[in-house]
């Protein structure tokens, strides 16, 4: 099979200067022939040895070659070329490892799974001259079998190529440590580049991948950052004080999480990503919406991920709710912040969230705890998740009007790897609501044609059941054709004791026209009946009282159809630097209300514009 050369990634390596850990006394080993030797011999006056361990910092490892070396590096560039993002089981991939002409480079890769030991089958290609020590190939295969270790000797030679041939497994991670030597004699004064990058199997579950450089991305223990814990205190102070002005400033709040979570994080933490975006929805009630979001996701050392977030929603409009209850039409801005910690444990990943929404007359809290558990040789996975929300409900204009609604709820996900190309989805929802579930501004006309701008003869508030258990279950998935196609499909059913059921069908067509493009062709296809006590009008009759009355249209026999093209497009910021993601997305929605008065349809077009920073 030939090397593939889809979506791969060049991994840059700056060489930095590092603490030095080890005694002062003790000299880094200079030759793979050192590798079993004491650090330290006194008896026999020798020193530099290995003592058996490599220092690619891989999870087999843990430690990597700035224990000895770095302290006064000269920094010298080194790149790895070919790492691929997603790679596919059984394809090999070529990977380059360069450095310039005058440098002494020895370097160690290997590529394991979590628990350090290895998958795929690395190769060591040594053909031309750049890539030998005279008659003997520069790069040498050590540690099998409970390791597979290249091992490059610094001899003269420029450049090592190695083929790795994918796993099955769905996710790999590849460590490197390398060692520019200044020909002194002493390690204090070599330079030091430390990389590591997950690598996932195409239609595996997204994982985050890392790319890190210098040694911020040691292991814990080896290169600690003295300034971690300051930093640390500082980050907590900050998000501290947004939690303090959630309910007066909520987007300043917003903004001092972000800061906190991106410049005051230790040194070991680096930003994985930085995303703003853009929508907009106008439709043919009269309703135009307007919604910024942020977000940033933050690494602490390898298996925590902080994050926080900030969006608006900016609405005005008299939409027929508006009109039929004879009101003035209406602007509204509400603002949302969230918060998430995740930590990984191996093959389970735990998870916490926070959401804090407020606009003039509502308040909203909500949490969830989230478990993911991977098994199968991560080829499956089961989330649970637990939320709870308590709403408070106010009504502007006035100050005694109070009402809550809590919400309880669980998921439950579990996602299959069916095959290498294959990816199969199911999933079941349950949340209770209890409380004040109606709106305070609506009206309900009674008699006549039931709008209270019409011909109706009272007008009442609307009212609710103040319980409501409501369930989904939800089948996806999705499968690729080829290098440059993919399908996926879902079906959800959902249904709650209110007498509402509806049906919801998706397809998407995913397009890749070029190597850093995405083209997406989704189609939304929703109906549902109304609910029990739903009327298009409410008449009074002798003997029967009305308790519950509405005018919320999304409680009656409805059907959406809703079609979005979106292009994707990935740029790099520079050779080695973070990747820029694009969207642009448009749709266009129809609804279609089988049974409400004073409007039968509308037309929605929607725009979206994103940006997503990987760092």
């Amino acid at each position: 099979m030939p090397l593939s050369a889809t979506r791969r990634g060049v991994l840059f390596l700056a060489l930095l200067a590092t603490p030095l850990v080890m005694p002062t006394g003790a000299r880094a080993y200079s030759s793979p022939a050192r590798f079993e030797a004491p650090i330290e011999d006194a008896a026999a006056e020798s020193y530099g040895g290995g003592a058996g361990r490599w220092f690619t910092g891989s999870p087999a490892d843990g430690f990597t070659c700035a224990v000895c070396h770095g302290a006064d590096a000269a920094p010298a560039p080194i790149t790895l070329e070919g790492v691929p993002e997603v790679y596919r089981p059984g394809e090999r991939y070529e990977l380059t490892l360069r450095w310039p002409e005058d440098a002494a480079v020895g370097a160690a890769l290997e590529i394991t799974d979590e628990l350090g030991a290895p998958v795929g089958t690395l190769e060591v290609l040594a053909t031309e001259a750049e890539e030998r020590c005279g008659e003997l190939p520069a790069t040498t295969l050590q540690g099998a079998p409970e390791r597979s270790v290249a091992v490059v000797e610094p001899c003269g030679a420029r450049r090592s190529r190695l083929a790795w041939t994918a796993p099955e497994s769905a996710s790999a991670r590849l460590a490197l440590a390398a060692v520019a030597a200044n020909r002194s004699g002493d390690p204090r004064g070599d330079g030091v580049a430390l990389g590591r990058r997950a690598l996932v199997r195409e239609g595996a579950p997204a994982a985050e991948a890392a790319v890190a450089e210098g040694c911020a991305v040691s292991a814990a223990g080896s290169d600690a950052d003295p300034d971690a814990d300051p930093k640390g205190a500082g980050a907590l102070a900050l998000l501290l004080l947004a939690l303090l002005a959630l309910r007066r400033r909520p987007t300043i709040a917003a903004l001092l999480a972000l800061v906190g979570v991106a410049l005051f994080s230790p040194r070991v933490a680096r930003a994985d990503e930085v995303a703003a975006g853009l929508y907009v929805r106008a439709d043919t009630d009269d309703i135009t919406v307007v919604s910024p979001k942020l977000r940033a996701n933050v690494r602490l050392g390898d298996r925590t991920t902080v994050g926080a977030g900030y969006a608006a929603d900016i609405w005005t409009g008299a939409s027929i709710d508006v009109r039929t209850a004879a009101t003035r039409p209406i602007r509204e801005q509400r603002d949302e912040l969230t918060a998430h910690l995740a930590h990984e444990l191996d093959d389970v990943t735990l998870g916490a969230s926070y959401r804090f929404s407020h606009e003039g007359d509502y308040d909203s809290h909500g949490g969830a705890l989230d478990a993911t558990w991977r098994f199968a040789e991560g080829n499956a996975t089961v989330r649970a998740r637990l939320l709870a929300a308590q709403d408070v409900v106010g009504r502007a204009g006035d100050p005694d009007f109070e009402r809550r609604l809590g919400t309880l709820g669980a998921h439950l996900v579990y996602t299959q790897n069916v095959d290498r190309l294959t990816l199969l989805q199911l999933a079941y929802e349950l949340t209770r609501r209890e409380g004040y579930q109606a709106s305070p501004y609506r009206f309900v006309g009674i008699g006549g044609d039931g709008s209270c701008a019409g011909t109706a003869q009272l007008c009442v508030a609307e009212a609710h059941p103040g319980l409501r258990m409501r369930n989904a279950a939800v089948a996806r998935f999705r499968r690729a054709f080829g290098e440059r196609f993919s399908f996926g499909a879902a079906y959800r059913f959902y249904g709650d004791d209110w007498g509402l059921f509806g049906h919801t069908i998706t397809a998407q067509l995913g397009v890749l026209p070029g190597e850093r493009d995405l083209v997406t062709l989704r189609a939304r296809f929703h109906g549902q009946d109304a609910a029990s006590f739903y009327r298009a009008r409410y008449e009074e009759r002798p003997g029967e009282r009305l308790r519950y009355v509405t005018r919320d249209r999304e409680l009656g026999a409805l059907f959406t159809t809703r079609v979005q093209l979106a292009w994707e497009r990935t740029l790099d910021l520079t050779d080695a630097g973070p990747e820029l993601q694009l969207t642009l997305a448009a749709a266009g929605t129809h609804l279609r209300y089988r049974d409400f008065v004073g409007l039968d349809q509308v037309w929605a077009v929607e725009l979206t514009f994103a940006a997503v920073v990987l760092l």
